[in-house]
């Protein structure tokens, strides 16, 4: 918590951190903050009491935040990873079209835009899913459990994010790898001419 007021604090206050990479990481932050502020205080008290007391229109708005902003911070990660694989694998062409404040403002308003669409998709009865009614009974505050509703949210929040910056990673430490044993033979390569100029120049 403190971590993450201390990033959104020190980018907007500092021009010089202001970056493309740091953008990505405030949104990151703002994320997590939120999730600090708003979710989980009211699931420790959730929690501790074993009952919900706040009633209907609190239970929609803190599941649809914990939903929102999770997905945030998750499709944040995503985008951190694609930034982290262009600016090494491209860093001349990236450098002159991607990294731009505009598109990075671009790629934060889809992660946010696509995490709404997310939790607001049950509230509004899109894609066929039906808003559960039976998670409000009992005194409890559950999740929206439409198998079609936890499949789409499951994919867009966790899976198809976790695909992705797997692969990426995966792409970013071959690309490493493959310099690493360029710049080893070249090494190599350079250690084996002064070898010879040594050799030549004291034996003859």
């Amino acid at each position: 918590m403190n971590g993450n007021t201390l990033i959104i604090f020190a980018v907007f206050t500092t021009r010089r951190l202001r970056t493309v990479t740091n953008y990505f990481v405030t949104s990151l932050a703002v994320a997590d903050w939120l999730v600090g502020t708003f979710v989980m205080p009211i699931a420790v008290v959730y929690h501790v009491t074993g009952e919900w007391t706040f009633g209907r229109l609190i239970c929609d708005i803190w599941v649809s935040l914990d939903v929102c902003l999770c997905t945030a911070s998750i499709l944040s990660l995503c985008a951190i990873s694609i930034d982290r694989y262009f600016a090494i694998t491209k860093p001349l062409r990236y450098s002159k079209k991607r990294r731009s404040k505009r598109l990075a403002s671009l790629m934060i308003l889809v992660v946010w835009l696509v995490s709404l669409v997310i939790t607001c998709a049950p509230l509004f009865g899109w894609f066929l899913l039906t808003y559960d009614e039976k998670r409000h009974s009992s005194n409890i505050c559950t999740y929206n459990q439409n198998k079609v509703y936890v499949v789409f949210s499951a994919m867009g929040s966790f899976f198809l994010p976790l695909i992705v910056v797997v692969y990426v990673y995966l792409k970013i430490s071959c690309v490493i790898a493959e310099r690493h044993n360029k710049l080893e033979a070249l090494n190599g390569q350079k250690l084996k001419v002064k070898t010879i100029k040594y050799v030549i120049k004291y034996k003859y």
